[in-house]
């Protein structure tokens, strides 16, 4: 029963009428926000056949609530303030991609020189060799834009095959280096197949079948991270049967993170953090040679979960899902405010792709639309501070084409 309801009401949450104008944030936040938060409730009570309990009941009315709370505000808005459709073929920079990975082969070259290959290394030891790569990390992201760039520049299912290529291509050498981060290389691949629905180049069957493999993909590349060896992760994946589905259960929709949170606030094991954790986040743009002793992790809503309600001592961040963010900053009274705030923020995303100028902050929100996972899975900050790696990088090619541009007219 809960799963028909479910299903109804999804539908009418992306149930289309004449004045409604939906675009690409609104849907991509949508369909990421219910897989996160709500597949834990399908598995229980679909899959498993496992009635929920009175503190699962809870998390899913909450999970409810601000999925209703951040719709109502941005079509709210939107009938405010109307939103056109996506004006992407702007998009049209005269040497854009090639500049672009060129930054990304710079950031791969400078990364290996100072800090080596990561891949094999633990979890922990990862993260350690990571530290100091900030600018090299950084501009490792650019090939994102440019393949979005060199897509734009000739639509069609020929470049979209090759850029999809050089996507996973770039996407992997990104995961060898740093030593098991998929977020690149999946947040590539999305940005190009969702650019590829809107130009009508894949079909749904199509989408279907890059869905499920990049699934399978992500799982393989994330079991690779914990257990160093990919013959082992290969062998779960294929025979692990239950395992495998609960393994992608939890991956993906950690929302048994809302329920310890719930049990924290009803104990009153912590004080609610409003902005602190949040804010928080920023610290982490501070440059180490600037900060010495700067943590490996800052305490963001995912850190401050996993130290002070989980009680671990690990460099690892559990993934506290948004709504479980909601109920860090603002409490169980009052969760929903970050329902409106989201809801107000993706519209003004989807108003800045509608928009015919902005072309830098365009392809920045084009660039980190795959992220968007992230901000759901693991907060509003996390997404926050992905924005600023890839707006550092449109700073970059600003300067760049500012300066070739000024060139030409001195000739």
């Amino acid at each position: 029963m809960l799963t028909l309801g479910l299903v109804f009401f999804i539908f009418l949450i992306f149930l289309r009428t004449k004045n409604s104008n939906y675009s690409i944030y609104y849907i991509c936040y949508i369909s990421f926000f219910i897989i996160c938060h709500f597949v834990y409730f399908i598995s229980k009570d679909g899959f498993l056949d496992i009635n929920l309990n009175d503190s699962e009941w809870q998390a899913f009315w909450q999970t409810v609530i601000l999925l209703l709370v951040t719709v109502v505000t941005y079509r709210f808005a939107s009938v405010i303030i109307k939103i056109g459709p996506p004006q992407i073929d702007v998009l049209k920079f005269n040497v854009g991609h090639r500049f672009l990975l060129l930054l990304y082969s710079i950031g791969v070259v400078i990364y290996t020189l100072q800090n080596g290959i990561a891949l094999g290394l633990s979890y922990n030891e990862r993260l350690t060799a990571n530290t100091g790569g900030g600018l090299s990390i950084i501009l490792m992201y650019a090939y994102i834009p440019a393949m979005i760039l060199a897509y734009i520049s000739m639509p069609n299912r020929k470049n979209l095959f090759l850029c999809l290529c050089l996507s996973t291509l770039c996407g992997i050498i990104y995961y060898i280096v740093i030593g098991g981060s998929r977020n690149v290389l999946a947040a590539g691949v999305f940005s190009l197949i969702y650019l590829a629905l809107l130009y009508k180049n894949i079909n749904k069957k199509q989408l279907f079948l890059a869905l499920a493999i990049g699934v399978m993909t992500l799982m393989l590349l994330e079991l690779y991270r914990y257990v160093n060896n990919f013959s082992d992760a290969l062998d779960f994946i294929l025979n692990g049967g239950v395992q495998v589905i609960l393994f992608a259960f939890e991956s993906f929709s950690p929302m048994h993170a809302v329920l310890n949170i719930n049990d924290a606030l009803t104990k009153n094991y912590f004080e609610i953090q409003y902005a602190t954790t949040f804010l928080n986040e920023f610290s982490i743009i501070i440059p180490r040679f600037l900060w010495e002793g700067k943590p490996i992790n800052v305490y963001n809503n995912g850190y401050f979960y996993t130290a002070e309600i989980l009680g671990l001592d690990t460099n690892l961040t559990m993934s506290p899902t948004f709504l479980g963010s909601c109920l860090i900053m603002f409490g169980q009274t009052f969760y929903w405010i970050g329902g409106i705030l989201c809801g107000l923020i993706i519209f003004i995303f989807d108003k800045i792709i509608s928009s015919s100028k902005t072309r830098y902050i365009k392809l920045l929100l084009l660039s980190s639309i795959g992220y968007l996972f992230f901000w759901v899975r693991d907060g509003f900050e996390v997404y926050c501070y992905v924005l600023i790696k890839f707006g550092i990088i449109m700073m970059i090619m600003y300067a760049f084409n500012s300066f070739m541009s000024s060139l030409i007219i001195r000739r």
